[in-house]
């Protein structure tokens, strides 16, 4: 007989271990047996919450990934058009057509910068191991030895 999960499920298996004491089945078998039930209706439950979890984390993941592009989108295009709202200001004086490649030699490096800061600010990590690696590579290499390839020649 199948037993419901659920709050009634510990008195259904207190009434069955009670009507089998009637059997005159030992005490400690029926410790047992409640143990054991209750322990598989936990792990159960268990695994339908790390089965939701899992799907909390991939709809987060999801997320992420949608929130990084969007962040990528503004800042290809932020920039931009903050200075085409700059350039357009008639007390500066930008409205003639010969200052049109102006706009573009401000924007462009203005953007790559947005995009090496970014870049910089998120993989901080990763540069600083590089640059360690690059550090420890010239530490232990001697001035003025050349250094063999795998075939074991010497490479200029």
């Amino acid at each position: 007989m199948r037993i419901p999960p659920g709050p009634g499920a510990k008195s259904v298996v207190c009434s069955k271990i009670h009507n089998s004491n009637a059997r005159a089945i030992p005490r400690e078998t029926n410790s047992l047996q409640l143990f054991a039930f209750l322990t598989h209706e936990d792990s159960k439950i268990n695994i339908e919450v790390a089965n939701a979890s899992k799907a909390l984390a991939e709809a987060a993941q999801r997320d992420g990934s949608s929130m990084k592009t969007i962040a990528v989108l503004t800042m290809v295009f932020l920039p931009a058009i903050f200075l085409a709202a700059l350039f357009s200001m008639l007390s500066l004086g930008w409205n003639q057509p010969e200052n049109f490649s102006v706009y573009w030699a401000f924007a462009i490096p203005i953007t790559v910068g947005t995009f090496a800061l970014w870049a910089g600010v998120t993989q901080r990590e990763q540069i600083s191991g590089l640059l360690g690696r690059v550090r420890l590579k010239k530490t232990f290499e001697k001035p003025g030895r050349r250094s063999r390839s795998r075939t074991g020649e010497h490479s200029d």
